[in-house]
């Protein structure tokens, strides 16, 4: 590897510097750059747990309390017990709760700390790659770019979501290795101590892979970063015999092997042992096609989302309708071809435009919901993804033209503004985590709440669940009563327009999660009798029946129901 990293530094002009591994004005930035992050997100140290997902991971998961043990450890590998495949968060977790309890404080702070140590981190990734693509030291104009470009990332109001709400934790720490990584790769290859840090950058990616499954296309981020930043890749990859080929390769198949492994257990999870999250759709309820997609409009989605957060939610259900006449998909999918189009022309005279398109599609496939119905991403998706959104800010503005120099006070005046703005939105956003109550208000405002009746009523559910334990339970009563109310709205609705399949799955839906009486059974089973579904009709009518005797209507359709049973009806 020695050899090759010489190769490497004379093929892109790098010199082996005997600078310090992180100077003085480095140091002090990013030491900054930790005060105004937790100067910002200071007030979740105050919040508290929310039903939503806190309690399934945190208060009432029987791992946070049982002892230490091998059972335990296998545990963390459990799909039935883990729900996702992030083996060192639920180290992590289980350790806080050893030591703080249940203690809120310390679970948010975990998460504030994890954060302000990622800014950090990505400020000298920046710093790092400004230095290279420029072939220079930097400066103070440099590093100040750098600064507010992490500042931006840090502070934007997309980043409130992860950080103020304790379940979102894996995508911190999987940020901090990644992060991490990446420092220590670029430093491989401009310092003399190639494979020590070589070492370093392996380890932390595989403990990302372990962290959670958002990473582990990272690989694929190293692969282009080799081609179109380090300059580094063999001129032909598929020359076998020449052995810089071969170790270059070798280099990357340590990075791809253990996250081929995550990913594979990942899927394996997702596809034939889902637990509570339930079975992933099948090609034949959402066909290639439409994955596709998807996937490239949600690729547009991100950088969209960035520059305009608006109307910002956890709650994301999934889109109805034909995907293919959904003229918003369409649009989005068109502009990341032409995005890609474009990045390929241009790939030798601007090789970091093409390295940040190919680097961002590669860290986003874990995050395109590939496996799942489709849906618009949700907001902790970006936290990863945003670094490479706003790393190309800055580097497209200090890659300027000389002549539009004049020009950057202005650039720099729009990023103060664009970091102001952040910290408002952020500031003004976090309250909404302060506990479930708040959460839960926050998310019934939201313009879209009623666009799924299954996601709206779940949500009523878990409002109701925790003004009990509150002990509110007139309040806690409304609650429900508005998630039966959205319920029978809908299916009202659905008989309204004639579609009676859709009224069975609102009721099937219904009866999962609430409970239905047994007039709205009898009913059901008369909806079953339109659509022929004779069985399952049978079923509802004959357990109606028992809890109605002697009722009328439900004589009458029993009677129908043998009539259509019958031979030759």
């Amino acid at each position: 590897m020695d050899s090759l990293a010489e190769s490497c530094r004379v093929q892109n002009g790098h010199t082996i510097r005997k600078s310090p591994i992180l100077p003085k004005r480095l140091f002090w930035g990013g030491v900054a750059m930790a005060v105004v992050v937790l100067a910002v997100f200071w007030p979740v140290l105050g919040f508290d747990f929310v039903r939503w997902d806190d309690d399934i991971n945190v208060t009432q998961n029987p791992m946070m309390n049982e002892a230490w043990s091998w059972k335990l450890a296998g545990h963390f590998f459990d799909p039935q017990v883990a729900m996702r495949f992030k083996p060192l968060h639920w180290v992590t977790f289980r350790a806080l709760s050893g030591v703080a309890g249940m203690n809120p404080s310390a679970w948010h702070g975990l998460g504030l700390g994890l954060h302000a140590l990622t800014a950090v981190m990505l400020f000298l990734v920046f710093g790092k790659v400004l230095r290279l693509t420029r072939n220079q030291d930097g400066g103070f104009f440099s590093d100040g770019v750098a600064w507010l470009g992490a500042a931006i990332w840090a502070l934007h109001p997309l980043r409130v979501e992860p950080v103020a709400w304790i379940t979102g934790s894996p995508y911190l720490m999987a940020g901090l290795f990644l992060a991490g990584s990446f420092w220590a790769y670029m430093n491989a290859y401009t310092r003399t101590s190639n494979r020590g840090w070589l070492f370093v950058s392996w380890t932390l990616a595989v403990a990302a892979y372990l962290t959670y499954p958002v990473s582990v296309t990272y690989g694929l981020w190293l692969m282009a970063a080799d081609f179109f930043l380090l300059r580094i890749s063999p001129a032909c990859p598929w020359m076998w015999r020449d052995r810089l080929t071969r170790r270059w390769w070798f280099k990357h198949v340590l990075f791809l092997a253990p996250a081929a492994c995550a990913t594979g257990v990942t899927l394996w999870t997702r596809l034939w042992a889902p637990g509570m999250f339930g079975a992933a759709p099948s090609m034949a309820q959402v066909s290639w096609v439409d994955r596709l997609l998807g996937a490239l409009a949600t690729l547009s989605i991100f950088p969209e989302k960035f520059i305009w957060p608006a109307s910002l939610t956890p709650n994301q259900p999934p889109i109805t309708g034909s995907i293919g006449s959904n003229r918003m998909i369409l649009a989005y999918a068109l502009i990341t071809l032409v995005v890609v189009f474009l990045a390929y022309r241009l790939r030798k005279k601007q090789p970091a435009f093409m390295w940040g398109c190919l680097g961002f599609a590669g860290l986003a496939l874990p995050c395109l919901g590939l496996t799942e119905a489709l849906t618009w991403p949700v907001d902790r998706y970006s936290y990863v993804l945003d670094m490479v959104i706003v790393g190309g800010l800055v580097g497209g503005l200090l890659s300027l033209p000389s002549r539009w120099g004049a020009f950057r006070p202005v650039w720099i005046s729009i990023l103060c503004v664009g970091l102001s703005g952040s910290v408002y939105a952020t500031r003004y956003l976090l309250p909404a985590w302060r506990n479930s109550d708040a959460l839960f208000a926050y998310m019934e405002r939201h313009p879209e709440f009623d666009r799924s009746v299954q996601q709206a009523a779940h949500i009523y559910k878990l409002w109701s669940l925790q003004l009990m334990v509150e002990k509110r339970p007139d309040e806690a009563n409304k609650k429900m009563a508005r998630a039966n109310e959205v319920y029978l709205s809908a299916m009202s609705r659905a008989l309204r327009e004639g579609n009676y399949g859709n009224a069975v799955g609102l009721s099937y839906y219904m009866e999962a999660n609430l409970r239905i009486t047994p007039v709205m059974r009898r009913e059901r089973g008369a909806w079953l009798l339109r659509l022929g579904r004779l069985i399952e009709a049978r079923r509802d009518l004959e357990t109606a029946m028992a809890a109605l005797p002697g009722d009328v209507r439900t004589e009458e359709l029993l009677t129908m129901l043998q009539k259509m049973s019958s031979p030759g009806s």
